[in-house]
């Protein structure tokens, strides 16, 4: 019982934020018109904020996680790798191919994972989460456009398109507050009192707001219309991938936070993002769209799931 209430203590103040916002778009606080303002400021000023508090914050911790980089690097390239290769084989449509690759991998670890990690061993255990997110935000925004370009979604050549990657990496605000942060810490910077206070006031409120927005932007009669696709992908996301990998970090000696992190990162709902960069990229937004809303449905269960048989096991 007492491992029960661990875990559903963790989980179950997030999916109530979530609730919360589906709650209030039914009953019209939250207009359409809202969520979609609400999510641009999340993606462009408190995320970005986030990122780099959490990065900032624990600038001692973080310089001791290298090997839990070089473990969710290696990890992310063979899992896409793999994803490239097997996923033509099942999918003929070039159409859906990049929506489908990148629900497989890419995760909304950034949303849920500081408060996640946060309810379990409180900010003294935000390092390897933070590290995690200033090294898979670049990454997977890049692979993912990558993707898509592979598969011939967009009417650009092949020098378009190499630009237009370069630009959307050096202009994505969740990288450009990654790579601001890594450098304050590098290079050992002070900040002011009133620019660390105004960043971390604006860090605060990027969970609460952007998982109430995400709820609010549930439409659940759009999310069954291609349960052939929805269902496979759902299971290997949310419960085949992150098992797998979580037993890897395992056998290798991860526990603790850094086991915690990774399985953070890997058992997380699709990206809220991921409709967004598929209907600019020329695929399946739709199906994109569908795809987030059930992986956030059921990783309400799958990450309780995970915390639950690993705290069971005395590996968190």
């Amino acid at each position: 019982m007492e491992n029960f209430l661990f875990s559903a203590s963790v989980v179950l103040p997030l999916f109530t934020l979530i609730a919360l916002g589906y709650f209030f778009r039914r009953i019209n606080v939250f207009t359409d018109e809202y969520v979609i303002r609400t999510n641009k400021i999340s993606f462009r000023v408190f995320m970005p904020a986030m990122i780099f508090t959490s990065i900032v914050s624990r600038r001692e911790e973080i310089r001791d996680e290298w090997v839990t980089v070089e473990f969710v690097v290696i990890s992310s390239l063979i899992l896409v790798a793999v994803l490239m290769i097997v996923i033509p084989m099942l999918e003929k449509d070039n159409f859906k191919r990049g929506t489908i690759v990148q629900a497989l991998f890419r995760s909304n670890a950034l949303l849920f994972g500081v408060p996640l990690i946060t309810n379990m061993y409180g900010i003294e255990g935000l390092a390897p989460i933070a590290v995690i997110i200033a090294t898979v935000v670049p990454l997977y925004n890049g692979l993912t456009i990558l993707i898509f370009s592979f598969f011939g979604n967009t009417n650009k050549n092949f020098f378009q398109t190499l630009k237009q990657i370069a630009k959307d990496l050096a202009t994505n605000p969740l990288i450009i507050a990654s790579v601001v942060a890594l450098a304050v810490v590098v290079l050992r910077i002070r900040l002011p009192f009133l620019v660390d206070t105004t960043i971390n006031s604006l860090a605060v409120i990027a969970p609460p707001i952007a998982l109430m927005s995400l709820g609010g932007s549930f439409r659940f009669k759009k999310a069954f219309g291609n349960m052939k696709y929805i269902i496979p992908i759902s299971i290997q996301k949310m419960f085949i991938n992150p098992a797998v990998l979580v037993v890897i970090a395992v056998m290798m000696g991860f526990q603790g936070s850094r086991l915690a992190a990774i399985m953070i990162l890997f058992s997380t709902p699709v990206a809220v993002t991921s409709q967004i960069t598929a209907q600019e990229m020329g695929a399946d937004g739709e199906l994109a769209g569908q795809i987030t809303v059930v992986t956030s449905m059921v990783s309400c269960f799958s990450i309780f799931g995970f915390i639950y048989v690993l705290n069971m096991f005395h590996l968190l």
